[in-house]
């Protein structure tokens, strides 16, 4: 694997996720919270948003004037590893919650 593909991989992913867990976290602030942690919840899920813009402009060649440096396929690997992963805990903790609840 080339040192760019990897490259490609550590920083995509790591924008992609830290965009999507502040996403989240700003979502759950702006319906949870009340008064000024509602509107910095707001404001989280919006940078948020252009996080994953900017995730996406520099994978493909979706803006004029931004020139991709993310590798599309490595990324597209990436991503599916992760999302793998995400699936195998998921199902793990289920039935893992599933015998303790059982027992």
């Amino acid at each position: 694997m080339s040192g760019v593909a990897v490259e490609s991989i550590f920083l995509s992913t790591l924008l992609l996720s830290f965009a999507a867990t502040l996403l989240l976290a700003g979502l759950f602030g702006a319906y949870y919270g009340k008064g000024r942690s509602r509107s910095l919840g707001i404001t989280l899920a919006l940078v948020a948003v252009l996080l994953g813009g900017l995730f996406c402009a520099l994978t493909w060649p979706l803006l004029q004037g931004i020139t991709p440096i993310f590798d599309p396929e490595a990324v597209g690997r990436a991503l599916a590893a992760v999302g793998a992963a995400t699936i195998g805990f998921a199902v793990a903790l289920g039935v893992f919650i599933f015998i303790v609840v059982r027992s």
